[in-house]
């Protein structure tokens, strides 16, 4: 590829590579990695871990291992012995290292050669990671999966929760005591995040089967998920690379401008010039984003990029031909030109002009710019009760004397049916095989015939129970001088029982369960066979019931769907099963059960917009002069709601509104075009109820670079109020 124009007039700068270490101590673990940053983005060359019984001496040990894991995999010529510690929230007390594990750190570094540069708390960086990579502030539980339980709760970004508790045989118990511990939060996440253990499937699969709608606050079933493999030593990282980056530009700037710089750098735990094992902030607050007019030390000029562009392709005729056009067209008028000479100067001339104007018009065109000002807001609280009406379709706001006596905004009933199919394996078993047979003779010792009905009980000596397979009729015994001859009869018996105790060897005596042996008895002159047994697994109804419960529980996770565009009260969530069919009957042969439900969910909820609506209607008499409202600085709280027998909703909202100062944004355009960043400060810095600003350049030319566009219309105005 041929190298861009650009490229060819911008000088280009070497970036300059760093490498450093991260290791992460936890109680029974300890990882590590090899990093490489440049250019302010961070890459993982290798990494290693080892557990440990929990002494820090054993710590030490598999530290080293670790690094020797990675030194394997990854060489570097100096060595690296520039290290991030990453610690659970037990080891730190208010952002500092607790003193009793502090003496045990420094020994550990010391022993290893290695030198911190700083330490993060590992909930703080995974969080601070995933609004990176997600997009957004975090709210979720986060669970790492260790020897023991540490459970951490995070929302809006910021980690307010820290608990760490012993590990039973129950995992969802222990988890259910962690957060339980969380006395004042009054709705849990519905998202659960599990890291660093070992098998997190089965673990999660333990905390799907718990009833936590009814053990814990929930809102609705949580939604649990299993975190990217080293999540947490890529999420510390991540923290180091940004404040490496800060200190890496101060650096260079220095050896240039030889400015005074801030000698600590906000973050994550990152001090220049002194031991972080000994200071350490407390907070892990991001870069600052914007501009106040109300520091005393000038901002730094905003990073620009480069955009990429391609100048049109075009192609000038050969110079014979254009000097022969020339030629023609001017030599009737002005006869110098008829030399060679001559038109050659006047094409130099006459190319200049067409190339410094198009300079001039690319330098008046093609720059753009972005200003993000910071508003000073006033924020206005606001209370109302509110009706959600399902009959009504649309505000009537016409007629205001019924939009302000009834305050109805159209209610919705929201429905959605889901189809899930699941499998588990069956945990019941079952003894199945065949009786025992054979036959006996049966004795009759009466001087009366006998008839034995078909399934009478005949017991063997072992005390098995045998039954007769069909009725019998035994003659009386005959009387003889000085004897007594019985009566007999051959007859078939089967076992009451399966199994091969039945298989009874020759000259076995039997008698009658309901006769005595003085009157009839039997025996068997051929062994007894055929009896036979086995286990099997088979559906049990608690394997029906558990895969139910499992299944119902994953279904609840995606009623999500049911907020598409609208605002839902998550507390009348309801769901119901419509339909379901296990592929297996109880006591069914099976080692695997499969079920396929149907359930539909419902909720209420309304359109956001209707309230937003009867919102502005009510505080407009409240704004002060000179303030606008807008919908994208309000927030709101549904506090109570009331179902009435009618079928309307009665809701209680608070509404905090951030009214802002209406600014001409016009006007303000017309007075930055043309100008450079110090003009354009100062400007930006005397307009009223500014707070702060951000400039961003976009289409950028190789000179002019600090000066803003000259046309008002490529200039992008973006107000918000100070978060």
């Amino acid at each position: 590829m041929q190298p861009s124009i650009l490229n060819k007039i911008l000088k280009k700068t070497e970036e300059k590579t760093d490498y450093f270490l991260t290791l992460e101590i936890c109680q029974d673990k300890v990882k590590t990695a090899a990093c490489e940053i440049k250019g302010g983005e961070v890459e993982i060359l290798a990494i290693g871990e080892k557990v440990y019984d929990g002494s820090w001496e054993e710590a030490t040990l598999a530290a080293d291992s670790a690094i020797s894991q990675v030194e394997e995999k990854f060489a570097v010529e100096p060595e690296v012995n520039k290290v991030i510690l990453g610690l659970p929230t037990e080891y730190t007390k208010d952002g500092k290292i607790e003193e009793s594990n502090l003496v045990h750190i420094k020994e550990l570094l010391k022993k290893l050669s290695l030198v911190p540069l700083g330490f993060v708390e590992v909930p703080f960086a995974i969080i601070h990671y995933l609004q990176k990579q997600e997009g957004g502030p975090q709210t979720l539980i986060l669970v790492r999966i260790g020897q023991k339980l540490t459970v951490s709760l995070a929302r809006v970004g910021k980690v307010t929760n820290n608990i760490t508790v012993l590990r039973t045989d129950n995992l969802a118990l222990d988890f259910e005591k962690a957060i339980t511990s969380f006395a004042e939060v009054e709705v849990l996440p519905s998202r659960i995040l599990l890291y660093d253990g070992g098998d997190l499937e089965k673990t999660r699969q333990d905390l799907i089967n718990h009833p936590w709608l009814t053990r814990a606050s929930f809102l609705h079933f949580p939604k649990i998920e299993i975190a990217p493999q080293d999540l947490d030593i890529k999420s510390i990282a991540y923290a180091a690379a940004l404040e490496i980056a800060q200190v890496v530009e101060i650096t260079e700037a220095t050896e240039i401008e030889k400015p005074k710089v801030q000698e600590e750098t906000p973050g994550f735990g990152f001090v220049k010039g002194e031991d972080i094992l000994e200071r350490q902030p407390q907070e892990m607050p991001p870069p600052p984003q914007f501009v106040s007019p109300q520091e005393a030390v000038p901002p730094l000029p905003p990073k620009r990029v480069l955009p990429k562009f391609t100048f049109p392709q075009f192609k000038l005729p050969p110079i014979q031909n254009l000097i022969a056009f020339l030629k023609a067209r001017v030599s009737p008028v002005i006869p110098y030109f008829k030399t060679r000479i001559g038109l050659l100067i006047f094409l130099v001339v006459f190319l200049l002009l067409i190339v410094g104007s198009g300079v001039v018009a690319a330098s008046w065109y093609i720059p753009t710019a972005q200003v993000n000002l910071i508003l000073e807001s006033q924020t206005l609280e606001q209370k109302l009760e509110v009706s959600l009406n399902p009959k009504l379709t649309a505000i009537d706001e016409a007629n205001k004397q019924s939009f302000s006596a009834n305050k109805e905004i159209p209610g919705l009933t929201l429905e959605i049916e889901e189809k899930g199919t699941k499998k588990a394996v069956t945990t019941a078993e079952k003894l199945v095989g065949e009786p025992a047979k054979g036959e006996v003779t049966i004795y009759n010792k009466t001087t009366n015939s006998k008839t034995f009905k078909k399934g009478i009980t005949v017991i063997a000596p072992n005390e098995l129970k045998f039954t007769l397979d069909e009725e019998v009729s035994v003659a009386s015994a005959s009387e003889s001088v000085g004897s007594l001859t019985f009566g007999k009869q051959n007859a078939r018996l089967t076992a009451a029982a399966i199994g091969p105790e039945g298989n009874l060897g020759v000259g076995q005596e039997f008698h009658f369960a309901d006769f005595p042996t003085t009157s009839y008895s039997a025996r068997n002159e051929v062994a007894f066979s055929g009896g036979t047994s086995r286990e099997i697994s088979v559906v049990g109804r608690s394997d029906q019931e558990r895969l139910l419960a499992s299944a119902s529980a994953e279904l609840h996770e995606q009623e999500g769907k049911l907020a598409s565009g609208e605002k839902i009260l998550e507390k009348t969530l309801s769901g119901a099963i419509t339909q379901k069919k296990f592929d297996k009957e109880v006591d069914e042969e099976a080692t695997e059960l499969g079920l396929e439900i149907s359930m539909k969910f419902s909720v209420l909820g309304f359109k956001e917009n209707d309230l937003l609506t009867m919102l502005e209607k009510a505080i407009i008499p409240s704004i002060p002069a000179g303030f606008e409202f807008r919908r994208d600085e309000v927030k709101m709280e549904i506090v109570d709601f009331q179902k009435k027998k009618d079928g309307t909703v009665v809701i209680k909202v608070n509404f905090a509104v951030s009214l802002l100062p209406r600014i001409n944004e016009e006007e303000i355009k017309k007075n930055l075009t043309g100008k450079n960043l110090a003009t354009a400060d100062n400007y930006l810095r005397n307009l009223g109820n500014i707070a702060g600003y951000e400039i961003k350049f976009g289409r950028t030319l190789p000179f002019g670079k600090s000066t803003l566009p000259r046309l008002a219309k490529n200039i992008k105005i973006e107000t918000g109020s100070r978060k």
